[in-house]
């Protein structure tokens, strides 16, 4: 089974620049998540999100489509089953973007998985990152920033790796080095060399 590592990280910490830095080198396959927020400059639908309409989202919603789904600020966000199982057949590590609560989903559904929490070096700098973005209003911003809290308290609980996104070199060499990591534990790699080791234990 291919591992399966959760990215886990509060809005603004960095995690849309970890992924695009990933899939430009094409070592881990990427889950596309849907939402039902609008475009932001430069994002691209089936890239970056599937984006829908939230009745579109119920439809799917309906029909058990969804691995798992949570409401951020009034807009909703889910993994689609189908994606996972078309990201399986490529036999390459997953790497999902989850909040909290999906997480806990994919974990119950995926036993190799690993969760990776990815946070700034300090609030103070959050805070500042989100509002030079400028997409929020005041009350949706400090909404962000107390799930943020909420995010690295859980995570401090249950996360298996910890980055602290500083520098974006940096915390993306720390990511690789946990997918790299992961992808030569027993329960993956012996699967992926199965033919030489049988070599080895046929004498």
């Amino acid at each position: 089974m291919v591992p399966v590592i959760i990215l886990v990280a509060p809005s603004g910490g960095g995690k849309s620049s970890i992924l695009k830095e990933l899939r430009q080198k094409k070592r881990c396959a990427f889950s596309v998540s849907v939402t039902t927020r609008l475009p932001r400059p430069n994002e691209v639908h089936g890239y970056d999100y599937y984006f829908l309409s939230k009745e579109q989202f119920a439809e799917y919603e309906k029909s058990n489509r969804f691995l798992e789904t949570t409401n951020v600020c009034g807009q909703f966000y889910g993994t689609l089953i189908s994606e996972i199982e078309r990201l399986m057949s490529q036999h390459l590590p997953i790497v999902l973007e989850l909040d909290t609560k999906g997480a806990e989903a994919a974990r119950q559904h995926f036993s190799n998985s690993q969760v990776v929490l990815l946070i700034p070096p300090s609030f103070q700098i959050l805070s500042m990152r989100l509002q030079l973005r400028g997409t929020e209003e005041l009350s949706e911003l400090n909404q962000r920033l107390k799930i943020a809290s909420d995010v690295v308290r859980w995570g401090v609980n249950h996360a298996d790796y910890l980055i602290v996104n500083d520098q974006i070199e940096a915390a993306l060499s720390d990511f690789e080095a946990i997918l790299h990591s992961e992808c030569l534990r027993k329960r993956y790699s012996f699967e992926k060399n199965h033919k030489i080791l049988e070599d080895f234990t046929s004498i």
